[in-house]
C-alpha cells in the first residue's frame, strides 16, 4: 500500500484528493497546523502536526511518504510578502525536507494556470508557453514553481496547474453560481467575449493522482521545457456568459438573464470589499488582486499533455458537472 502525505487536506481540492487517494488504496496522512484540534471534514484520516512555513516541523512529516502531494497554498493575503511566505517559501521548506531524505518521495506540486497569464490570441496555451503572471497571487505561485524546479535533480517532481475549479464544497464559485439558481441572473462584465478554462474538482484530483502514478518528471530549471508540467482543464472553453447559460441548463431553466455590468462597477466593488476587510485586519479572495486576473483577458489552456502522458479524460461535460454541483448545494442547504 503506497503512503501519501497531503498538505492542504482541509481545503476544497485537498479534501477531494484525500478521498480519491483512499479509494485508490493509499495510506494517507494529512499535514495540519494543529493536528490535535483539527479534523478533515467528513474523513477518517491520520493527521500529523506541521506547518510548511516552519521548516523544522517537516522532516518528520515527510519521513515515511512514498508521495507528497503539496496542495496547501495562500489564495488570499494582505500583501505580496504574505503570499510569498506560504506559496514560495513554504514550498521550498517542504521540497528541502523531501530532498534531504536518502530515498526522496515523488513530489506533486499543485499550482495554478494563473502563473502563465492570459491567452494573448484567444487560443489555448500549452505548458511550454512563457509565464506572464498578472496578480500578486499568481506571481507568488510562479515563485513556488521556480523553487521546486531547483530541486529537479534531487527530487522526482511533477506540477499540476488547474484551471478555474468548481464543484462540491467550494464556497468561492458558489458566489457565482447561486444567483443563477435563486434569481436566474448571471451578471457579465462588459467584455463578455472572454473565454475561460474551467474544470470540476473531481477531474483536477484525477490529474493530480495520475501525475504521481505515471507522470513525467521535471528535468531541470528550464523556463521552456514542458516535461512534467500538466494543465488540468475541461474540454469546453466557454465565455463567462456561456458558463452562466450552462448553469441555467444544468438547473433545467429555459433562460437566464445575463446583464452586462460595466467593469468600473466591478473594480469599485472589489475595492470596497478589500478596503473593508483590511480595516478589519483580514484578507479576501474577492478583492483587487483577483480583479487583476479576471480583467486580463481570456484564460485558455490545453489539456493535451495530460491526455497524452496521463491518459486523462474529463469524466463528464461541464453541464453535467454543474448539475452535480447544484445537487450538492441543495443537499447541504446552501440553496
Amino acid at each position: 500500500m503506497p503512503s501519501a502525505l497531503v498538505t492542504g487536506a482541509s481545503g476544497f481540492i485537498g479534501n477531494h484528493l484525500v478521498r480519491l487517494l483512499q479509494s485508490r488504496g493509499y495510506d494517507v496522512t494529512c499535514l495540519l497546523r494543529n493536528a490535535a484540534k483539527r479534523t478533515i471534514p467528513g474523513l477518517e484520516v491520520r493527521t500529523i502536526e506541521g506547518d510548511i512555513t516552519d521548516a523544522q516541523s517537516l522532516p518528520a512529516a515527510v519521513s515515511n511518504a512514498d508521495v507528497v502531494f503539496h496542495v496547501a497554498g495562500a489564495v488570499k493575503a494582505r500583501g505580496f510578502a504574505e503570499f510569498l511566505r506560504v506559496n514560495a517559501h513554504g514550498t521550498k521548506n517542504l521540497a528541502a525536507a523531501c530532498a534531504d531524505r536518502a530515498a526522496p518521495p515523488v513530489f506533486v506540486l499543485v499550482s495554478s494556470v494563473s502563473v502563465v497569464g492570459p491567452s494573448p490570441d484567444d487560443e489555448p496555451l500549452s505548458e511550454s508557453a512563457p509565464c506572464r503572471p498578472v496578480s500578486q497571487y499568481s506571481r507568488s505561485k510562479r515563485e513556488g514553481e521556480r523553487v521546486i524546479t531547483r530541486y529537479a535533480g534531487r527530487l522526482p517532481v511533477s506540477v499540476v496547474r488547474p484551471g478555474l475549479v468548481f464543484g462540491e464544497g467550494d464556497s468561492n464559485m458558489f458566489k457565482m453560481l447561486a444567483p443563477v439558481a435563486r434569481w436566474r441572473l448571471h451578471g457579465v462584465p462588459t467584455r463578455s467575449n472572454r473565454r475561460l478554462s474551467f474544470v470540476h474538482v473531481s477531474d483536477v484530483v484525477d490529474v493530480i493522482w495520475r501525475a504521481a502514478e505515471r507522470g513525467q518528471r521535471i528535468r531541470d530549471d528550464s523556463e521552456v521545457d514542458p516535461t512534467g508540467w500538466y494543465f488540468a482543464t475541461a474540454d469546453e472553453m466557454p465565455t463567462y456568459a456561456e458558463f452562466g447559460q450552462m448553469a441555467a441548463q444544468a438547473l433545467g431553466y429555459g433562460w437566464v438573464l445575463t446583464p452586462r455590468v460595466p467593469e468600473a462597477i466591478v473594480w469599485t466593488g472589489a475595492a470596497v470589499i478589500e478596503g473593508a476587510t483590511r480595516l478589519a485586519g483580514q484578507s479576501t479572495i474577492m478583492g483587487l488582486d483577483k480583479m487583476r486576473d479576471s480583467a486580463a483577458g481570456s484564460w485558455l489552456f490545453s489539456n493535451a499533455a495530460a491526455k497524452r502522458d496521463l491518459d486523462y479524460r474529463p469524466q463528464a461535460p461541464l453541464v453535467e458537472r454543474l448539475r452535480q454541483t447544484y445537487a450538492w448545494y441543495r443537499q447541504q442547504g446552501w440553496l
